[in-house]
C-alpha cells in the first residue's frame, strides 16, 4: 500500500502533473487516502517491420480507470498515431468524452480527462473494453476500446535501438462518484521483439538437443 493524495486539480496543475514538471508531493490535499493502484505501461515492439504500439492498464477494485496518461519514449518517430479513444464534433474537431484534454502526438505523449469539471468522462479505461457513443458526436478516435487500452502507435528506425521508456506517469479515478483522481503506482514493460524471442528458442533448442547429444555418448 503507499499513501498519496486525492486531489480535485485545476487544469494548469493537471498539465505539470501530465508532463512531469511538478511532483504530486509538492502538492497540498484534500484528503488522504490509502491506494495500491497500479498503472502498468505496455511497449510492444516489433522490430521487423520497424513498428512499435503502446498499451495501458489499470489494476480492479483499488480505482476505476485511467484518467490522465504521460508517457516519454525514446527512440521514436514523432508525431505519433495517438490513439487515446475521445468523441468529437466535427466540423471543429471538439473532443467531448474521454481523453479531450491535453492531447499530445508529440513526445512526452499524454491525454486527460475532463478532471477539473467532471464533463464527459468514462470511467473503466485500461480495466474493461466498451464503445464511445455520446450524441450527438459524429468523429471517433477508437471509439470501440479494449481493456489492454491501446494509447498511442507508431514507428522508428527498425535497424537501430529499439524503443524504450524515458518517463512515465499517470492518474486513475478514485470512484464512479464523481471527479476525483489519484497517483497510482507506475509499471512499464517492453515486450521482446518477434525475432529476439525466435532466437531465444532456436538457442533454447540447440543447447537442449546439445545436452542430450552428450548424454547418449
Amino acid at each position: 500500500m503507499i499513501w498519496t493524495s486525492v486531489y480535485r486539480l485545476s487544469r494548469i496543475v493537471r498539465l505539470a502533473l501530465i508532463v512531469g514538471v511538478i511532483p504530486t508531493s509538492f502538492l497540498f490535499s484534500i484528503r488522504e487516502v490509502s491506494y495500491a493502484s497500479t498503472v502498468s505501461y505496455t511497449l510492444d515492439v516489433d522490430g521487423n517491420a520497424g513498428t512499435w504500439r503502446l498499451f495501458g492498464a489499470a489494476t480492479l477494485g483499488d480505482n476505476t480507470g485511467i484518467a490522465t496518461v504521460g508517457v516519454s519514449l525514446l527512440n521514436i518517430d514523432t508525431p505519433v498515431d495517438l490513439q487515446l479513444p475521445t468523441s468529437m464534433f466535427v466540423p471543429g474537431d471538439i473532443p467531448v468524452q474521454a481523453f479531450t484534454d491535453f492531447r499530445s502526438d508529440a513526445n512526452p505523449i499524454s491525454g486527460s480527462q475532463d478532471t477539473f469539471g467532471g464533463a464527459g468522462i468514462v470511467y473503466g479505461f485500461g480495466q474493461f473494453g466498451g464503445t464511445l457513443d455520446l450524441p450527438p458526436a459524429n468523429a471517433f478516435v477508437q471509439q470501440n476500446y479494449n481493456a489492454k487500452l491501446l494509447i498511442a502507435q507508431g514507428t522508428y528506425d527498425g535497424q537501430g535501438t529499439k524503443p524504450s521508456f524515458s518517463d512515465a506517469s499517470a492518474m486513475v479515478f478514485t470512484d464512479m462518484l464523481g471527479f476525483d483522481i489519484h497517483q497510482p503506482l507506475i509499471e512499464t514493460a517492453v515486450v521482446p521483439e518477434p525475432g529476439s524471442v525466435l532466437l531465444a528458442l532456436l538457442a533454447l533448442g540447440t543447447g537442449v538437443l546439445s545436452r542430450r547429444q552428450r548424454l547418449a555418448r
